[in-house]
């Protein structure tokens, strides 16, 4: 299978770094490791260090919302705003100005380029991995270098989008490796088959700490198929614990059958969700998992040809998009009377908030809701919110907001699981559902910022209410 592969030789650094080294670890890397990479690290130079179709970066396969319109416009408001600024000073305090800018800007540039290249460092490592513990060590490695770049600019969408793509990178190596020892015993792959992300593996919308959330679809329906993937599914969901893919609390992985098929055997079980799931909440739930897949591995037209077909089935169940709907507005958002947090009354959570279930996930359900009625495909949730303005769903206004409040309550999220990994409670975040923000602790501004986004999704269920006809909360 085609997976994102380099080359030729890693770029040569001035100094070894040992995380290739390192067997794998027990819990996370430690989180303030600064970059290693010296500054007389030569860039890589193409023809020598590069990526499948002639990316000399790994940063050349992630696939951000470059905008070079927007490029433009923000370095012209940029050099406007610095022209004002300094318009009363003398033309030699300008110059002097506008010289720190350069230097400035230099180092900033500097500074990205070094993290880029730690990164690509530890990319190349884990393509030439021949065991787990380098997959391991460099997927922690990659962990603690975006948590640090994180930390200095708090910008979420860079973090989701380089998270999801190396951890992408990462299933892919482990698919390779179970491919190739499964020929031993089990002879070569019977059939096609197709990896699949769900949750915010699917949605392209990882973070610092992640679980798996995936599923298995494969082309023969056969006890044989059904024999090897079971095998193989086990062996990629166990592989992907061992290198840092924490298991489903939920059990939403290939190796559980309820999540492992061939594409026949699908079609039967999405007929059978789609009866029960007007009776039973946890057919529906199931029916909105598979509504985040997203291809991670395999063969990509027979992913594709599973989830067009998984989406045609609503496209013509009305009803079935309306129960969806009810689920959105089933759970308050974390906003009370008076614009005040709704927090927890007791327990060990007492007067904290629970971000997920009371901004993060609503938001997300309720834009799902309204894609499935615009026939819009695509999973990521700002992808979803800006075609949904284009579709007239939305107004631009009303975009922009929401679009800001998903990275507001997904930075609240990024800062709690830093918080979590610094004291060492990584595991809590998945083993006991702490999702919880204490409001007090935040400073007015974050406060105020909140409860506008908090506000937004609320609007947001509203329109909800009107569309379907649905009672409100």
């Amino acid at each position: 299978m085609a997976t994102l592969s380099f080359h030729a030789n890693p770029p040569q650094k001035s100094k070894p770094d040992q995380a290739a080294s390192q067997t794998a670890p027990e819990s996370l890397e430690p989180v303030c490791v600064p970059p290693t990479l010296s500054d007389q690290l030569p860039a890589p130079s193409p023809g020598s260090d590069s990526l499948v179709d002639g990316e000399t970066s790994f940063f050349g396969l992630i696939p951000f919302e470059d905008d070079h319109q927007a490029i433009d416009r923000s370095v012209q408001d940029i050099l406007f705003a610095a022209r004002r600024q300094t318009e009363d000073l003398s033309i030699n305090d300008r110059k002097a100005v506008f010289t720190e800018l350069g230097r400035l800007s230099y180092a900033e540039t500097k500074k990205i380029t070094a993290f880029q290249m730690e990164v690509d460092a530890s990319i190349w490592r884990i393509d030439k991995a021949g065991c787990l513990d380098d997959i391991a060590a460099a997927h922690a490695r990659l962990n603690a270098l975006v948590l640090v770049h994180f930390q200095e600019t708090l910008i979420v969408s860079d973090l989701q989008a380089i998270c999801t793509s190396y951890r992408d990178f990462i299933t892919a190596k482990i698919i390779d490796l179970v491919e190739a020892e499964m020929r031993t015993g089990f002879g070569y792959m019977p059939c096609d088959f197709a990896w699949i992300g769900t949750g915010s593996e699917g949605r392209g919308e990882q973070t610092l700490l992640t679980d798996q959330d995936n599923l298995v679809v494969y082309q023969e329906d056969s006890g044989h198929a059904d024999e090897y993937f079971a095998a193989f599914s086990e062996k990629v969901v166990d592989y992907l614990e061992r290198v840092g893919f924490n298991r489903c609390t939920g059990a939403i992985m290939a190796s559980n059958p309820k999540w492992r098929g061939s594409l026949l055997g699908w079609r039967h079980r999405m007929s059978d969700l789609m009866l029960r799931a007007f009776q039973d909440n946890r057919a529906l739930l199931d029916l909105i998992i598979l509504l985040d897949s997203r291809f991670i591995g395999g063969h990509r037209t027979l992913a594709e040809e599973f989830i067009d077909e998984m989406l045609a089935n609503f496209d013509d169940r009305p009803g079935l998009v309306r129960e969806i709907a009810r689920s959105a507005m089933a759970g308050p958002v974390a906003l009370g009377m008076f614009h005040r947090f709704r927090t927890e009354g007791s327990g060990p959570h007492k007067n904290k908030m629970n971000i997920k279930m009371g901004g993060w996930a609503p938001l997300i359900l309720t834009v799902r809701v309204f894609a499935l009625l615009d026939k819009i495909r695509d999973v990521n949730t700002v992808k979803k919110i800006k075609m949904l303005e284009k579709s007239g769903r939305l107004s631009s206004d009303m975009s922009r907001r929401l679009e800001e409040s998903f990275y507001i309550l997904t930075k609240h999220k990024l800062l709690q699981q830093i918080d979590m990994i610094k004291a060492g409670r990584h595991k809590a975040y998945f083993d006991e559902h702490d999702h919880f923000v204490d409001p007090t602790q935040l400073d007015k501004e974050s406060s105020e910022k909140l409860k506008q986004a908090l506000r937004n999704v609320q609007k947001l269920q509203d329109q909800i209410v009107t569309t379907f006809h649905l009672q409100s909360i």
